[in-house]
């Protein structure tokens, strides 16, 4: 699941551990997993998610397109 995209070079790296990351569907069903105060980094790491993907670059092209 983390073998892709930014969280596994950071896992890696030794600059965060599997215990720091929280899947998104978690983060919306408990708020108590949201960031708890301003110093808190939140990223989302969207790898592997061809569906996403490919509604992001129908956004950014509906951009190019209107410009």
């Amino acid at each position: 699941m983390f073998e892709y995209g930014d969280s596994a070079f950071a896992l890696e790296q030794g600059s965060i551990e599997m215990r720091d990351l929280v899947e998104l569907g978690r983060v919306i069903q408990d708020p108590s997993v949201r960031r708890r105060s301003e110093q808190d980094i939140s990223i989302a790491d969207l790898t592997g998610v061809a569906v996403q993907d490919m509604a992001i670059a129908e956004l950014a092209l509906q951009g190019l397109r209107s410009t």
